[in-house]
């Protein structure tokens, strides 16, 4: 297949996690195939279907069927994220659903595939470790999307990251902007933000970028609060915590070792 990885990874990520979240029985099924020489993709999957009128809207930002709000805590990000995603790559979804039945997404690429004959296939081994030296190529820079409103401290986590290597992005915390913005970002690999921001709060940040991607991403929150209830928090989250004071050399090096 000759694609963008990380846009299918992102794709695959946010429509397989909300198949998981709304299939409480049966089965889903992620089927490859190819079509017009292309690679097309078939997600299938038993839950609990969609009805016609809330189909309409499933792509809006912030939207979530009323009849399911209960089932998770997602803010409704995941599926515009993924239209976002086809429209800039030239790819064609397409959606249909039954109540009490399911749903089915069919992603239709332009990216040329074909099947390799049986004597090009790859054992089991040669597998691994082609597709370990795919990742190191694909991450050989990873992405930090800072939350810092210090102008002066996000300059100097900026500075430290980019001296490492690191590719440095700003995102807006108010959640409207933030979800415009991250309709023109691939994929993010570590999330660094201070605790209590101007508006909200790094832990709901990070929470809404994990639902907007379908990933849990791992992240780091820099606070100097010690307070039981929010240790517990932050580690029911899986979010790590580095405490104030703390320099910048640490909190590189706790980057590195989080996505290593």
């Amino acid at each position: 297949m000759n694609g963008d990885i990380v846009v299918l990874q992102q794709l695959l990520g946010n429509l397989m996690s909300n198949a998981i979240q709304y299939t409480t029985t049966g089965s889903i099924l992620a089927e490859f195939s190819i079509k017009q020489d292309c690679l097309h993709i078939h997600i299938e999957d038993t839950g609990c279907g969609i009805d016609n009128l809330s189909l309409e809207k499933i792509f809006d930002e912030f939207f979530r069927v009323d009849s399911t709000r209960n089932m998770h805590d997602g803010l409704g990000l995941g599926l515009s994220i993924v239209k976002r995603l086809c429209k800039l790559s030239d790819i064609e979804l397409s959606v249909e659903s039954e109540v009490g039945k399911g749903t089915i997404f069919n992603i239709q690429t332009k990216y040329s595939a074909r099947l390799l004959p049986e004597n090009e296939k790859m054992s089991d081994k040669d597998l691994l470790h082609s597709n370990s030296g795919r990742q190191e190529l694909l991450f050989a820079t990873k992405s930090i999307a800072i939350f810092e409103d210090d102008p002066s401290i996000f300059s100097a986590y900026e500075k430290a990251l980019a001296q490492n290597g690191f590719h440095v992005i700003s995102l807006s915390e108010n959640s409207a902007e933030l979800a415009n913005q991250l309709s023109n970002v691939n994929h993010i690999d570590c999330i660094l933000s201070d605790y209590r921001l101007k508006s909200t709060t790094g832990d709901l940040i990070i929470q809404q970028l994990r639902d907007s991607f379908g990933v849990d991403i791992p992240a780091i929150i820099i606070t100097a609060d010690t307070s039981p209830k929010h240790i517990q928090l932050f580690n029911d989250l899986n979010i790590k915590v580095l405490y104030k004071p703390i320099g910048y050399t640490q909190i590189v090096e706790a980057i590195k070792k989080l996505i290593s």
